[in-house]
């Protein structure tokens, strides 16, 4: 069945038709792709072949076999996915890496004095934190376990998910919650915008719990998505539904994203496993594909306390453009970090001290 699947695929030009063939079928078959070639005699039922036929229908119609199966290996997890979110990248797992490294002070950034000047202002921070609120809009609402239908908030407790704790806004934004080894960032909670199915906020909060974390999508189906996934993982994560912060005013210690980017006239000549199948609203970035970034530097260097770092996955050729709208937007220290494979992927900045 792998073999004339395999053949199948690659007649019909796809990229890695006996991965997919793997894939499907350890799938139906509810074993690890290994085992398919250690039981080579185990036959396939009527049920399962009819099961098998319908995805190898949907695989010719290019839908990414991530959504055929239902999940998508990341980092260090695996996630529930399907069509309501981009499949998540190896390639934001260059995003997922800078962002743990100066979560616990393995990279302290060249030339970045405003952050290890930090340690000598604790009041300003305290400052900041004083007098933030960390309150959802009324545009946006927290999604968590056992809300009412409308996802409001009942009085002045907020659910994380996997626990229930009483918080008020000093508390949500992480005021007294220090991290427990050096970091590069200040104190502070962290935020994901965009996050889609949630991959990389609980990537984070799996590998550097100490920290308060917030997820935010515009996308109410996609939010439905994360919040399994936050489930699952068992970690704390609040997400929140609404346009980028979503009501939410911080301040944080680290913001992070992938926004939609893709040049929006370049949309129908990507793999239609992307341009057919995956959501739009993901995808499209604009005329220039920087629109959504534009917005988010802007709002996120007013919500950064001082000393805090803002990171933003951008497509291979949009760093120097990316990196010009941070240093607009009043960051510093701004940088284009690329991915394995060499390629612009994320653009860092810093909130000064000064500002």
């Amino acid at each position: 069945m792998v073999g004339w699947m395999q053949s199948d695929f690659a007649e019909r030009g796809l990229d890695s038709p006996r991965l997919d063939a793997e894939l499907l079928v350890a799938h139906v078959l509810g074993v690890p792709r290994l085992h398919l070639y250690l039981d080579l005699d185990r036959p396939i039922g009527p049920e399962e072949l009819a099961t098998l036929r319908e995805l190898v229908r949907r695989r010719r119609d290019r839908e990414p076999v991530a959504y055929l199966i239902g999940t998508k290996d990341f980092w260090k997890g695996r996630f529930r996915v399907d069509a309501r979110v981009l499949v998540p990248r190896p390639d934001t797992e260059t995003l997922v890496e800078r962002a743990v490294s100066l979560l616990r002070g393995d990279v302290i950034p060249e030339g970045d004095a405003h952050v290890e000047a930090f340690a000598e202002e604790p009041d300003d921070l305290a400052d900041d934190l004083e007098d933030s609120t960390a309150t959802t809009s009324g545009e946006s609402r927290l999604v968590e376990e056992g809300a009412d239908e409308a996802g409001g908030v009942r009085g002045d407790e907020t659910v994380l998910e996997g626990s229930t704790v009483g918080a008020t806004s000093n508390e949500l934004a992480g005021v007294g919650a220090r991290p427990t080894g050096p970091s590069a960032l200040p104190d502070g909670p962290v935020i994901d915008l965009c996050t889609g199915s949630g991959c990389v906020a609980v990537s984070l909060a799996s590998e550097v719990p100490d920290r308060t974390y917030f997820a935010t999508d515009v996308s109410s189906d996609a939010i439905e998505v994360a919040r399994e996934n936050v489930r699952t993982a068992g970690v704390a994560v609040e997400l929140a539904d609404g346009d980028l912060f979503a009501g939410l005013d911080g301040p944080f210690a680290l913001v992070v994203a992938n926004p939609p980017y893709v040049v929006d006239a370049e949309i129908p000549t990507l793999a239609p496993e992307v341009a057919k199948h995956e959501p739009r609203l993901a995808l499209a970035g604009g005329a220039d594909g920087l629109d959504v970034v534009r917005r988010l530097a802007t709002q996120a260097f007013a919500r950064l306390v001082r000393g805090g770092a803002l990171l933003v996955e951008v497509g291979a050729d949009q760093g120097q453009r990316a990196a010009e709208v941070f240093r607009s937007a009043g960051f510093v220290d701004v940088r284009v970090i690329p991915d394995l494979a060499g390629r612009d992927r994320v653009i860092e900045g810093w909130r000064p001290l000064s500002s």
